[in-house]
């Protein structure tokens, strides 16, 4: 079992209609992940979770539209409650591997939850292009 953790994103669904994260967010990331399911190569055992200004936030959960950026203030202050999420859903399953692919204000609104777990956790690096060649890579890897 595989966990992805992702940014929510500007680029978004215009619909008015709360829909699950995975649709609502229309970045690079989560429209990488769409094309993947489509083509079923996506790893079959893998959840997602996308970290927002909102709080941390499973892909099926249904969001309504925003476009509230993840500050620094903001992160600090979702900082215990973004950890405690995570935590709770680290123990709800037996997660093999984390996939973590945030940038730096998201990073720092969930920082230490590692320290929940001890399985691998692998952070996507670089910019943008690059960080989504080394999540595709990482996907079919373990879509086996």
């Amino acid at each position: 079992m595989y966990l992805i953790i992702l940014s929510s994103t500007q680029r978004q669904r215009p619909d008015t209609n709360p829909l699950p994260a995975l649709e609502r967010y229309q970045g690079l990331y989560p429209s990488l992940l769409r094309s993947m399911q489509r083509r079923g190569i996506f790893p079959k055992r893998c959840d997602v979770v996308f970290v927002t200004a909102q709080g941390v936030i499973r892909a099926e959960e249904k969001v309504p539209p925003s476009d509230a950026p993840l500050t620094p203030q903001l992160a600090r202050s979702l900082h215990e409650r973004n950890l405690e999420t995570l935590r709770n859903i680290l123990n709800s399953k037996k997660y093999d591997e984390i996939y973590v692919n945030l940038g730096h204000n998201y990073l720092q609104s969930i920082e230490g939850f590692e320290k929940s777990t001890n399985v691998r956790i692998t952070h996507a690096t670089g910019v943008l292009g690059r960080k989504a060649v080394h999540m595709k890579q990482w996907l079919q890897e373990h879509a086996q």
